[in-house]
C-alpha cells in the first residue's frame, strides 16, 4: 500500500489539512472568550476580531454563540495566530508553575505532619527568619489531629503559613 502524502500533488495542502488548521485556529479564537476585557485589549488584536470577541462575550443564545465562534474562527484565519499562541503559552506556563509550587508546598506540609525531621531543618535553613516555634507547634497540632481523626485544621494553617513564608521571603522550594 503506498504511503499517504501530506500534501496533494502540486504542493497544496489537502482539504483535511485545511479543515484541521481551521479548527485549530477556531479553538484558539474560542480561548479568547475566556479572557477578561483587559486581557483582550492587552493582546492588541485587529479591531474587527476584538469587537467580535467582545460581542461574543455578551451573547446568551447557544446557536448565536456558535455562529459567532465560527465568525471569530474566520477572522482568525486571516491573521497570524503566533502572537496569540505565545500569549496563551505564557499564561499556561505561569499556571503550571503555580501548580508545581502548590504541590511542592503540599509535599512539604505532608512530610512535616508525617514526622520527617529533615524537613524542618530544610525550612529553617532556607528561611532562617521564619517563626520556627509556630511551625513546630502547628506541626504537632496537625499530627495530633491526624492521630485522633479530627478535621485537619492545623494542617491547613500550616500550609497557609508555608505559602506565606515562600511568598514573603521568596526563594525556590526543594522537592
Amino acid at each position: 500500500m503506498p504511503m499517504a502524502k501530506s500534501k496533494k500533488e502540486g504542493g497544496r495542502p489537502s482539504r483535511a489539512q485545511k479543515r484541521k488548521v481551521a479548527e485549530d485556529v477556531q479553538k484558539l479564537g474560542e480561548r479568547l472568550l475566556d479572557l477578561t476585557k483587559e486581557r483582550i485589549k492587552e493582546l492588541e488584536l485587529p479591531e474587527d476580531l476584538e469587537e467580535a470577541v467582545l460581542f461574543a462575550k455578551t451573547i446568551n443564545s447557544r446557536a448565536a454563540l456558535k455562529r459567532q465562534k465560527q465568525f471569530i474562527g474566520k477572522l482568525m484565519r486571516k491573521i497570524d495566530p503566533e502572537p496569540i499562541e505565545a500569549f496563551f503559552k505564557k499564561i499556561d506556563d505561569t499556571q503550571k508553575a503555580v501548580a508545581r509550587s502548590f504541590h511542592r508546598l503540599e509535599k512539604w506540609r505532608d512530610r512535616l505532619v508525617s514526622g520527617d525531621k529533615k524537613v524542618m531543618g530544610e525550612i529553617l535553613g532556607k528561611y532562617p527568619d521564619c517563626d520556627a516555634d509556630l511551625l513546630r507547634s502547628l506541626t504537632e497540632k496537625a499530627q495530633q489531629e491526624k492521630e485522633t481523626g479530627k478535621p485537619p485544621r492545623a494542617a491547613r494553617k500550616l500550609f497557609k503559613i508555608l505559602r506565606q513564608l515562600v511568598e514573603t521571603l521568596g526563594g525556590a522550594l526543594s522537592e
